[in-house]
């Protein structure tokens, strides 16, 4: 290894810890010098705890914010770093890095490679900014070496589209599972209540309100039911849950609340299933954790969850912004026999064993960095 040197761009230090940072362990290990890019936030302090790391902070990134001025700036700042830091390769995650970094990259003739780990909010509810998104994404991917994608319908949109070229990308199977430490807990206790659980951001594309509503429904008939929320509130953002709703909810005995919890494996080993109602997703990690952990989950017949789940096999899958089919998917699982639903887990564990290990998507960058002759053969 010639300490050749990585940069690892996404828009949260919080997207870094929780989604990348096996990859840059692995990274790590084979030799590679790696630079994190990416705004300050609570997360921030981890990731410069590391002593194999260098982290540069950016300060014109926003992630849910649309203002082009403000992302103008973010190009010039991305095209300081890169030309500062000339790395041998750019790994992009999330889209502002996706479009603003291979714009800043081509500049200055860096290799990049770009992660579309979701289409995100311009193309679940912002229609009228789509068209834009799609050219400028059009014009950055093309100054890629290679686009992975995290399911095979946000890469079909792309080249039927004509957003990217066919053969220029491939599906990598989301972020990997760490199936030795998810995994049934030998100390998981049976509750008297039956306890459904959403893991995700509290905002309105991930299907919080329609969970609401149908626990609402099934909480009438049946007074053994708890239905729990974990995931991160936004105080700011085009479709974040308001502070006034969630505390209406709560005031209101709809859902628990849990806050944002670091410890995701006892959440999901306290739980009997997992649910996420999303309106598009790249692939859902939570999801993929209480499937390695062998609970059924329940999810929306959109991109990126339906990949994940064989109706009745593992879990059941409902259309999307559908609040009376989601609530027949709890009474389904309800009316399941304790042996069903162990069975269904069994299955949805052996389909993360089988294509979303962690080592079979470190793999796949393996594979990426020798065709980029960064890495010689094994």
């Amino acid at each position: 290894m010639d300490d050749f040197k990585i940069l690892i761009v996404a828009n949260s230090g919080w997207n870094i810890i929780n989604f990348r940072f096996a990859l840059i362990q692995h990274l790590k290990d084979h030799g590679f010098m790696i630079t994190v890019v990416a705004p300050e936030d609570p997360y921030s302090s981890e990731i410069r705890q590391c002593s194999f790391l260098n982290f540069i902070p950016l300060k014109n990134l926003q992630a849910n914010s649309i203002n082009i001025f403000r992302d103008l700036f973010l190009v010039k700042e991305l095209y300081s770093i890169y030309k500062r830091e000339h790395p041998d390769l750019i790994l992009q995650f999330t889209i502002k890095p996706n479009i603003y970094g291979s714009l800043a990259a081509k500049l200055l003739n860096l290799k990049v490679v770009s992660t579309v780990t979701g289409l995100g909010y311009a193309f679940t509810k912002q229609r009228w900014f789509q068209k834009p998104i799609e050219f400028i994404y059009k014009l950055a991917l093309s100054f890629n070496e290679f686009v992975f994608f995290h399911n095979a319908d946000d890469m079909n949109y792309f080249i039927d589209k004509s957003i990217l070229k066919f053969g220029v990308g491939s599906v990598i199977p989301g972020s990997g599972v760490d199936t030795d430490y998810f995994k049934k807990s030998a100390t998981d206790e049976k509750s008297s209540y039956f306890n459904f659980l959403f893991l995700g951001r509290l905002i309105e594309e991930k299907g919080v309100r329609e969970f609401v509503e149908a626990a609402k429904l099934i909480k009438r008939d049946h007074r053994n039911c708890c239905f729990y929320i974990a995931g991160k509130f936004l105080e700011k953002g085009n479709s974040a849950i308001p502070r006034t709703e969630l505390n209406a909810w709560i005031q209101e005995q709809r859902i628990e609340y849990l806050g944002d919890s670091k410890d995701v494996k006892s959440l999901i080993s306290n739980c009997d299933v997992v649910v996420l109602p999303s309106y598009r997703e790249g692939l859902p990690r939570a999801i993929l954790e209480a499937m390695a952990m062998e609970k059924p989950v329940i999810v929306t017949d959109v991109p990126g969850c339906r990949d994940l789940v064989l109706n009745s096999m593992n879990g059941y899958i409902v259309p999307p912004r559908n609040i009376k089919l989601l609530a027949k998917a709890f009474e389904q699982m309800l009316e399941l026999s304790t042996n069903e639903r162990i069975a269904m887990g069994l299955a949805g564990r052996q389909m993360v064993l089988d294509k979303y290990d962690l080592k079979i998507i470190l793999t796949h960058y393996d594979i990426l960095l020798r065709k980029l002759d960064l890495l010689k053969e094994a």
